[in-house]
């Protein structure tokens, strides 16, 4: 596992507060910090998100996120902590930006959560892909893609920005997330030299 940023909505209305810890969410990763990213309660809106998150293992990072939402929102219909809080929005698509990341890389960015019921979950959008959370089980007590998580894979722009939007599925109302975790995918050739690096390893424990 590697370093990730955690980031957490945090409603003001109550909930699980703000999140710490190891454990939390679909994606592993070392250390234990999270950036809690307060929601203001209702129909607050505006937007919210942070610049300089730190990573998992509490390391300064250069990344950014700016977020629309109709406001936050808590439940205690869910047995995830991390699902207890969340910003929503209402009837209408809301735009999301990712900055500070470095040009032409690229990225896995986790969007989690599904609001309070099983008609909340958000619609998102991140240049020609969309997907759903449509959670069928409330009660879930683990991680499953599609159901309470989903994970796109981006590479950054010119800018070292991703963009995307976030709605309401088909007719329903609401459109919750919880959270974002975002990591950074190792260049091919990285993982190729590690890999090469492992294995003349293991060939010299073999003739030592």
């Amino acid at each position: 596992m590697a370093a990730v940023i955690n980031i957490n909505f945090d409603s003001s209305l109550g909930g699980t507060g703000p999140i710490s810890g190891g454990g939390h969410g679909p994606i592993g990763y070392t250390g234990s910090t999270w950036n809690n990213v307060s929601v203001a309660g209702g129909g607050e809106g505006g937007t919210r998100g942070g610049t300089d998150f730190s990573d998992s293992q509490g390391n300064a990072t250069t990344i950014d996120l700016s977020i629309g939402t109709t406001g936050g929102y808590n439940t205690t219909n869910t047995n995830l902590e991390l699902l207890a809080d969340y910003l929503y929005t209402k009837d209408v698509s809301q735009t999301f930006t990712v900055s500070g990341l470095e040009v032409g890389a690229s990225y896995n960015l986790t969007f989690i959560g599904h609001g309070g019921s099983t008609i909340q979950g958000p619609s998102i959008t991140i240049g020609g892909d969309t997907q759903n959370i449509e959670p069928t089980d409330m009660g879930a007590t683990s991680y499953t893609e599609g159901e309470n998580y989903v994970t796109f894979t981006v590479v950054a722009d010119s800018s070292g920005e991703i963009s995307g939007s976030y709605s309401p599925i088909g007719t329903n109302t609401f459109g919750g997330i919880s959270a974002l975790q975002i990591s950074s995918i190792p260049e091919p050739s990285v993982a190729l030299l590690g890999g090469l690096g492992g294995l003349l390893l293991l060939r010299r424990r073999r003739w030592a």
